[in-house]
């Protein structure tokens, strides 16, 4: 299987698919004008220094190789075969008018399909960076550590059983009975917030967690402040995300946040 094409985006450095190492925005530019034959002939021979020292940055313009190799191979050929069918049924104009050389409007086909190659692996970029960030911080709330119970709190408790023993849809189940036979409860809006979210919905999660984390007098504040950050980065919403994090108060709030500025 061929490696998979590095991903790149505005100012922002992202994360390859399939590698440890980034490629930002500017470096990308400069990886592509060398492979391009644009830059002088002071430029080429330091960036080839560079790369002589750098095993890393040779790595890099490989992949960058790759991808503009990529581009040209199947996105131009199929561009290029109609363009060349359209010339061939054009009747001739007896040199009329002005015309474009052929080999500009290549350059030009070249440089749409390079744009929208650009275009998509930037969206999804950073898509795959929320998803991936995400995967690596978010770990379900562990949940009570209490005893059962009579009545309310039993049937509460029991379905904390199912929570902590990863089985979210029943205690999803269990504990959406009792928020409607019972009055508000932060705790149990809390919870079921976060099976919600262990569950993988997100949107759900987040309409309970964010009434938590709005009032700072609220019982799991703080953690309803964590996850509701977490859920909205996983939503892509990286810039209303970093406020609820920052109020969460976790020690490892700040390393995330780092990630998404």
């Amino acid at each position: 299987m061929p490696p998979a094409p590095p991903q790149f985006g505005g100012g922002k450095k992202i994360n390859t698919l399939d590698t440890n190492y980034i490629i930002s925005a500017d470096e990308f530019s400069s990886i592509e004008q060398y492979l391009l034959d644009e830059t002088s002939a002071e430029q080429k021979l330091a960036f080839e220094n560079r790369m002589s020292r750098d095993i890393l940055l040779t790595s890099k313009v490989q992949e960058v190789k790759l991808l503009l190799a990529g581009i040209e191979k199947a996105s131009l050929k199929e561009r290029l075969d109609s363009y060349h069918a359209g010339i061939e049924k054009m009747p001739s104009q007896n040199n009329q008018g002005k015309t474009i050389p052929l080999r500009k409007k290549w350059l030009v086909a070249a440089s749409v399909a390079l744009l929208v190659a650009v275009s998509v692996w930037l969206y999804s970029s950073q898509g795959n960076k929320y998803e991936k960030l995400y995967a690596t911080y978010f770990k379900p709330d562990p949940g009570l550590m209490s005893a059962m119970g009579i009545g309310d709190n039993y049937l509460f408790n029991k379905a904390m059983l199912d929570y902590k023993t990863g089985n979210y849809k029943k205690a999803i189940d269990e504990w959406s009975k009792l928020k409607t036979s019972t009055d508000q409860n932060d705790t149990l809006n809390y919870f079921l917030g976060a099976a919600q979210q262990a569950d993988g919905n997100n949107a759900a999660a987040i309409v309970l967690l964010q009434s938590m984390a709005s009032d700072a007098t609220k019982p799991f504040y703080k953690d309803a402040c964590w996850y509701t950050g977490l859920a909205l980065l996983k939503q892509g919403k990286a810039n209303e995300a970093i406020p609820y994090l920052e109020k969460s108060g976790r020690p490892e709030s700040s390393e995330l946040i780092s990630q998404l500025k």
